[in-house]
């Protein structure tokens, strides 16, 4: 009965499971087993529980497998693989288990391998030392993979070395012999070795690697060394300096070889450097290095040079050569010169060297020193100090006047001692006298080099004028102290005025006056006078007058008046220039305005002003200006200038009407406009008045339109009546607004 249960129980669940669909399980997808061993394989429903008696198994491509000698199939859908070998796993026959009734899909593939793991093969390996050398374990073909690989030189474990492939960088000879490759995979363990060959040599030192001598020393210098490597050594060779002694012998042994190199002789600086012992053995070499070093006094410093130079002061520089392979110490400095000497030292390659005396020849020499003593001092150097400025002024200076304008000076050079070079030249400088001080502003003043000499003329000065003279000697080196003279040049009488005049109106001019030699008189007085007629005394009107500008306004004067005006300058020692004379005419008074005009068929007519007015002056010319109608005058008008009291007007247009004013003018100026007048324009046939602008410089042309003295008169008596009828008419003719007449 409890059977039965069971059996429905089964029944229940596996139809339940058929409900929900899916597809069937079997874990993992790769399986090992050990060779001849025996293999479970569960088949499970999509929530993980076991089918029941309705599951069979497929192999390979999909053959069903049967029970049988290597298969035993069970209801809960387990298979059972027994005496398991190769033929009957692998990755080509892999598992799956399938649903009887078609209900579920195929179980996914299950991968069964047989565990194998071969002995690791280790390959033997040959560097050269220093380079790197690669030793792999190769376990190819285990199943499953190795999980750990372990390697040991020698029987050591090195740490850190978990992988197949052994990496050794920069490999020493030491590092030869046999490593061991130990290969875990799952439970099982299996080992391996192979050789690491490493070709080296070895080259040591078997005396002192570094060695020092004296110099010229004849102790004999021995240098060893030993080689040995793999293969082994089969040449040793030395290199050193060329052109020394060297005796070099080798001595083969068993193991090693031997050798030593002896340098033999007196020791110079040449023998100093490296001396090199090679060993090479057909694959590799390796060399080691002894260093001799000869140490003795420095060699002479050379290329001395003068940097700068004073009379008192030389500085002074050189350049360090071999230092005997030992540093300098210090330089010692050699001076001498006929009048002294003496050696000075220095821890540096330039020096100033002081205490000289002025304008003297010095030679010098350099000698290096180290802790083997001095070496051999340089070549000779020369140098002459500066020369001192003159100490002392000239002497014995004398300024002779030659005349009102020139001096002569003459001086003697002192004698000076050596430390002072040839005077080359002689400074004066003077300056004239302003406000009684020679060393204030100065009025004038000037300089010159006097070269190989000892006078000079010095011209062109101001007459009666003190002046400072300053002389000062002086050399290349610059100038000395200066001695000063005052000296007056001579004065004379000033030249006569030259003097100008400009009128400025009726009745006022300005004058003014130049005096070209004020005969050393720089403070004149001046004396002016007036005159109406060139024999009376006229007015005086300056007296000794002080006048910088020498300009003087004179003022209410006559119009168009002639004056003659006299200048006299006058020196504060007494002298009169010559009297200066001039002539002067005033402008006459503007003239009044035209009266009568009268304008009649293109002729325009008027009468000077009557002159009674005492303000007015005669008339010269006269400029009429007309226009069309009520234009703006100065902008559409047309000016004629004439000497007559008459024009006619030419280039107008017939029947348009036309304003015409006059005024009159002379070299005084211009009168006002008169009041204009209008006429209307006809067709004439008459001569033309050439045209001009208002500029009182144009020239009008009049034509004469009758030559007969009769006709003449009987002009002027119609022009006298015209110009009554005009006049009358004048105040009817505004009246009008200028409405168009007919005369």
């Amino acid at each position: 009965m409890e059977h039965l249960k069971f059996i429905f129980s089964a029944v229940i669940i596996w139809t339940s499971s058929y409900g929900q669909g899916g597809k069937l399980l079997v874990g993992e997808q790769l399986r090992y087993v050990e060779r001849f061993g025996n293999i479970w394989l569960d088949c499970l429903t999509p929530d993980n529980t076991s089918v029941w008696c309705r599951v069979g198994w497929l192999k390979g491509t999909g053959s069903r497998i049967e029970n049988g000698s290597h298969y035993a199939m069970y209801c809960n859908g387990s298979l059972e693989i027994t005496n398991v070998t190769a033929d009957l796993v692998g990755a080509e026959r892999p598992y799956r288990c399938y649903d009887v009734n078609g209900m579920l899909e195929h179980s996914n593939s299950v991968i069964i391998e047989v565990k194998n793991l071969p002995t690791p093969v280790v390959m033997n390996v040959t560097v050269v030392e220093g380079d790197t050398a690669r030793l792999t374990c190769n376990v190819e073909g285990a199943q499953p993979p190795p999980s750990e690989f372990r390697w040991y030189h020698s029987g050591l474990l090195l740490e850190g070395e978990r992988f197949s492939d052994l990496i050794l960088r920069e490999v020493k000879h030491w590092q030869y012999g046999n490593y061991t490759c130990v290969v875990s995979s799952d439970d099982n363990t299996a080992t391996g070795s192979g050789l690491l060959i490493v070709f080296y040599i070895d080259v040591v030192n078997t005396t002192a690697t570094n060695v020092v001598a004296v110099l010229n020393s004849s102790d004999v210098i021995h240098f060893g060394c030993q080689a040995s490597g793999v293969p082994m050594v089969t040449d040793i060779a030395w290199s050193f300096p060329p052109n020394i002694n060297v005796l070099d012998t080798i001595d083969f042994l068993s193991e090693y070889v031997t050798t030593s190199s002896e340098v033999i002789g007196r020791k110079g600086f040449g023998h100093s450097g490296l001396y090199n012992c090679t060993a090479t053995n057909g694959i590799t070499e390796k060399t080691v290095t002894f260093s001799l070093t000869i140490k003795g006094p420095p060699e002479a410093p050379n290329g001395l040079t003068l940097l700068s130079l004073s009379a008192y002061a030389a500085h002074v520089m050189w350049t360090a050569q071999f230092d005997g392979n030992d540093p300098v110490i210090s330089y010692h400095v050699i001076v001498w010169s006929n009048r002294n000497n003496f050696t000075i030292t220095s821890n540096q390659s330039t020096i100033l060297l002081t205490k000289l005396l002025p304008n003297t020849l010095y030679r010098y020499k350099v000698v290096a020193q180290n802790g083997f003593g001095n070496g051999s001092s340089s070549d000779d150097a020369e140098f002459k100090t500066l020369s001192l400025p003159p100490f002392s002024p000239p002497s014995n200076v004398q300024v002779v006047l030659i005349s009102s304008t020139a001096v002569n000076i003459s001086w003697e050079i002192p004698q000076f001692n050596s430390s002072v070079d040839t005077i080359l030249y002689t400074y004066i400088w003077y300056t004239s006298q302003v406000g009684g001080n020679l060393h204030a502003a100065k009025r004038s003043s000037a300089e010159l080099i006097v070269n190989n000499k000892t006078d000079v003329i010095i011209s062109n000065l101001a007459k009666g004028t003190q002046y400072l003279f300053t002389l000062c000697l002086g050399n290349k080196e610059g100038r000395g102290p200066c001695k000063e003279v005052v000296k007056t040049t001579l004065k004379t009488a000033p030249s006569p005025p030259v003097i100008s005049a400009v009128v400025i109106n009726s009745d006022s001019i300005q004058l003014s006056w130049a005096i070209e030699d004020d005969g050393g008189n720089p403070s004149l007085l001046y004396s002016l006078r007036q005159r109406t007629d060139p024999n009376d005394g006229g007015v005086l009107l300056l007296s000794r007058a002080a006048l910088d500008d020498m300009q003087y306004l004179v003022e209410h004067l006559m119009p168009n008046t002639s004056y003659w005006f006299s200048v006299v300058a006058h020196s504060d020692s007494g002298d009169i220039a010559e009297v200066s004379s001039t002539l002067v005419i005033t402008k006459p008074l503007p003239p009044g305005t035209p009266v009568s005009v009268l304008a009649k068929r293109n002729t325009v007519t008027w009468l000077p002003s009557n002159g009674t007015n005492q303000k007015e002056g005669a008339s010269s010319f006269y400029i009429v200006e007309y226009m069309l109608g009520t234009s703006d005058w100065h902008i559409d008008s047309s000016t004629f200038r004439t000497t007559e009291p008459i024009l006619d007007i030419t280039g107008i247009e017939a029947g348009r009407v036309y304003r015409v004013r006059v005024r009159a003018g002379n070299s005084g100026g211009l009168s006002d406009w008169s009041d204009p007048v209008m006429f209307t324009a006809v067709i004439r046939q008459v001569a033309q008045v050439a045209a001009t602008s208002e500029s009182v410089d144009d020239t009008v042309v009049i034509a004469v339109l009758c030559t007969s003295a009769a006709v003449v008169a009987i002009i002027t008596i119609m022009i006298i009546v015209v110009s009554f009828l005009i006049y009358n008419r004048r105040q009817k003719i505004r009246k009008s607004c200028y409405s168009n007449l007919v005369y």
